[in-house]
């Protein structure tokens, strides 16, 4: 073991990534049935028990629990596994480890899941190059990139941006984690667990080298978590970017989504990227904004929603105010 892996599993480490897990609520147990609230009553003994069970190599993460969460598109759901409360705890304090490692290497152009990057930054940059002159859209959606990620593909690149062999340890037995539905335990063979605080960093890490070969080829990716757009000043170099990205993609063994994927001329067309319709010399928001904030409100109404769904809702609303936030024309 490593010099991060005693940072993660320290006593006081554990002790401030538990106070970052009651901060953020959700009453919600995992598969043991114990909640925050159990937890706290016993926080001492708790802690201990999972410190010395990190150290001692005895630590086994549990199933997650599965819950299911409706996605944009209507009709259509995404699988949410809910760790043990324990879990959680560990779970953060790989998440910190993970923002040192990883910050330093990602490019400027990826703006999902980290601090001072969102949708703003991502659309800010897009307008910058709008006025530069580069109308052609290549526009990216890859189809569900968390649940498609190849273990293969992950390994190597935690051995490469991670080193430190507990770390990884723990990082590949939380990746690999089956989800409990009901009474069935749900086996996976690839993809990340939706739910888990590590899972948006390492997607990013996943990435990353789709976001380095396409610039090294001469295009810059505004990627945010699976949805992208590369800009280009004409039609025979969106053709070229479009063909470059579906090989690096393909080496990744994802997806895209075609019907939201596809080349645009700005000057006449209009593309929707992260909740904007882009083109014909405006950018304005498009009515999958208007839908989400409509499906939040309907969760935070029902009575019978869950606290986590509840904190899922509140989360989501606060990003619609955020990117409707300065917008114009460009």
């Amino acid at each position: 073991m490593g010099r991060l892996f005693d940072v993660v599993t320290s006593v006081p480490e554990l002790i401030r990534a538990w106070e970052v897990v009651r901060r953020k609520g959700g009453s919600s147990a995992g598969v043991d049935g114990v909640r925050l609230d159990d937890f706290a009553l016993g926080l001492g003994e708790h802690l201990g028990n999972l410190h010395r069970e990190l150290i001692s190599g005895g630590y086994d993460p549990s199933p997650l629990l599965s819950i299911r969460l409706p996605k944009k598109t209507p009709g259509e759901w995404r699988q949410i596994g809910i760790p043990t409360i324990k879990d959680r705890v560990i779970f953060h304090s790989l998440v910190e480890v993970l923002h040192y490692l990883l910050e330093p290497v990602f490019m400027d152009s990826s703006f999902a899941f980290r601090q001072g990057c969102g949708v703003r930054e991502a659309i800010d940059l897009a307008l910058a190059l709008l006025r530069e002159g580069n109308t052609w859209a290549v526009r990216g959606d890859i189809r569900g990139c968390f649940d498609s990620m190849s273990w293969t593909i992950l390994s190597r690149s935690l051995r490469r941006y991670v080193p430190d062999d507990g770390v990884r340890s723990l990082l590949n037995r939380g990746i690999r984690l089956p989800y409990l539905h009901g009474r069935r335990l749900i086996t996976r063979t690839k993809g990340l667990p939706q739910g888990t605080g590590f899972s948006p960093p390492l997607a990013n890490m996943y990435l990353h080298h789709f976001d380095v070969s396409m610039a090294q080829r001469g295009f810059s990716v505004i990627r945010y978590g699976d949805d992208w757009m590369i800009l280009c000043p004409n039609r025979k170099e969106a053709e070229r970017a479009w063909k470059t990205a579906m090989r690096e993609l393909a080496m990744l063994e994802v997806e895209i989504n075609r019907a939201k994927s596809g080349i645009f001329d700005l000057s006449r067309q209009e593309v929707s990227f992260l909740g904007f319709n882009i083109g014909r010399g405006r950018i304005d928001g498009d009515s999958s904004a208007w839908n989400r904030f409509r499906r939040c409100v309907d969760v935070l109404r029902d009575p019978e929603s869950s606290e986590d769904s509840r904190r899922l809702a509140r989360s989501e609303l606060a990003g619609i105010k955020a990117m409707y936030r300065g917008i114009g024309e460009f």
